[in-house]
């Protein structure tokens, strides 16, 4: 494991959505997890992600191989995503997720959450989800490294 982190920035679609929230600035989050992680993998599929550009420790991987996006995951202490299939990858790969959701104040207020906690439930969830609300939850969660 490296200490590293991976972190889907979605893009494409509605600005505002019941399942994903309102719109994140991706740039300055990512840049802000650089201080907090010896890599920050950018990650995500090309009609998906907004594609940010590679700097000192972040790499991106903007790809329709999900085995690149597998193998980078797998090398991280947390992935960091809205609400999507993405989730369940913390699971396959024993990762902490943390859920991104900026808009409300709680999992409730995430639309189809519930459908993912029971997804979860079924599978034996190994690592129960985490939640943000906005940027200064997501640095918060890092820098007391709740993911370990």
């Amino acid at each position: 494991k490296e200490n590293a982190c991976a972190i889907f920035p979605r893009s494409k679609g509605a600005k505002s959505s019941h399942n994903n929230g309102d719109a994140w600035d991706y740039p300055k989050l990512v840049n802000e997890l650089s201080n907090h992680f010896d890599k920050v993998y950018v990650l995500g599929h090309p009609s998906q992600v907004l594609t940010l550009e590679p700097m000192d420790r972040i790499e991106v991987i903007v790809t329709a191989d999900n085995a690149k996006i597998l193998k980078a995951c797998s090398k991280t202490q947390l992935i960091i995503t809205q609400h999507s299939g993405v989730n369940n990858l913390g699971e396959y790969l024993r990762k902490q997720v943390l859920i991104i959701y900026k808009g409300g104040r709680t999992p409730q207020d995430i639309g189809s959450m519930n459908n993912t906690l029971r997804f979860r439930e079924m599978m034996k969830e190994k690592k129960r989800l985490h939640f943000a609300f906005g940027e200064e939850d997501v640095i918060e969660y890092v820098s007391k490294k709740m993911y370990l």
